[in-house]
């Protein structure tokens, strides 16, 4: 009976990974894409750290929250763009950006926890919460805090 569930359990799993295909992973990451993966592998990190900094007694969650307020139209731009990567509008594509957006949050979420970083990131969470939706200096800071972005296929060549 057990050996049967987890027979049922890998069968789910692979299709699954089935569903999410190879098509939209094979495909090479534009610029564009790789700028927003970057804002939200920035949103993660800054969700991440906040949460540690939190937990280790330097709770700067209010700033964390402008911060999403305050860049919510320039992040949903973002969200948009890799939204159109994976074809989320079907179900292999939101599973496929799931995936993607599930293991940005695993890699961020056990990141660095020091006094040092957690007043960056507060440092940070404050000048990005004081500027409303400036897609600019939001891209200016993940590339710095995003050098090498995560993402699951090669960049496109340059033309």
């Amino acid at each position: 009976m057990m050996r049967s569930a987890i027979r049922l359990l890998a069968c789910v799993s692979l299709a699954q990974l089935a569903l999410a295909g190879p098509a939209q992973a094979a495909q090479c990451w534009s610029a564009e894409e790789i700028g927003a993966a970057r804002i939200r592998q920035f949103e993660a990190m800054m969700l991440g750290v906040g949460l540690r900094c939190a937990h280790h007694g330097n709770n700067f969650r209010a700033r964390v929250d402008q911060f999403f307020k305050g860049q919510r139209k320039a992040i949903d731009e973002a969200d948009k763009v890799l939204r159109a990567r994976y074809d989320a509008s079907n179900k292999a594509g939101k599973i496929a950006y799931d995936q993607f957006l599930t293991g940005l949050v695993n890699h961020y979420g056990a990141g660095r926890t020091d006094p040092q970083t957690c007043q960056t990131f507060s440092a940070l969470a404050e000048a990005l919460g004081s500027k409303s939706d400036d897609r600019e200096m939001l891209s200016t800071i993940s590339i710095e805090m995003v050098r090498d972005p995560k993402l699951d296929a090669p960049r496109c060549p340059k033309r």
